[in-house]
């Protein structure tokens, strides 16, 4: 599931890197305490800044901050090539392969939201990131053409 709480995104990718907050805070260039004080998401004196935070996704290569800000302000995240990077057949197909995987997803959290008769607003956010996912895939598979138009 796609985490759509920036705080919960940036504890997870902190975290979830090899060797933890202790590992990753001297790069960051800050105390491990400090660290998990700002990531702590029950602190409300600490906070993350936004340099901090861009920091934290460059060392980790943990996306997950950026798509819980895109989510939230109905926008998409969509990764861009590299320069000397290339799309060929092959990148395009698995790109189509994940977008028929995901509009499935979709089709299933829109299906399941509606068998009881009932919406909740915990099922519009399913499909909203089920959604999320595949328009993020959409815009991927444009880009990944245009970069082998000739």
């Amino acid at each position: 599931m796609q985490i759509t709480s920036v705080e919960d995104a940036a504890y997870h990718a902190a975290h979830n890197y090899p060797g933890g907050v202790e590992s990753l805070a001297p790069r960051m260039r800050v105390g491990a305490q400090v660290l998990r004080n700002k990531l702590n998401p029950s602190t409300r004196t600490h906070h993350l800044t936004l340099a901090e935070a861009d920091s934290l996704i460059g060392l980790t290569g943990d996306k997950s901050i950026l798509h819980a800000l895109a989510i939230n302000h109905g926008m998409v995240c969509v990764p861009m090539l590299n320069d000397g990077e290339f799309a060929c057949d092959v990148t395009v197909l698995e790109t189509v392969t994940r977008l028929w995987r995901l509009g499935g997803h979709v089709g299933q959290a829109v299906d399941e939201t509606l068998a009881d008769n009932k919406v909740e607003k915990i099922e519009v956010q399913q499909v909203r990131e089920h959604v999320y996912r595949n328009i993020a895939a959409l815009h991927e598979l444009v880009a990944l053409l245009d970069g082998m138009a000739e």
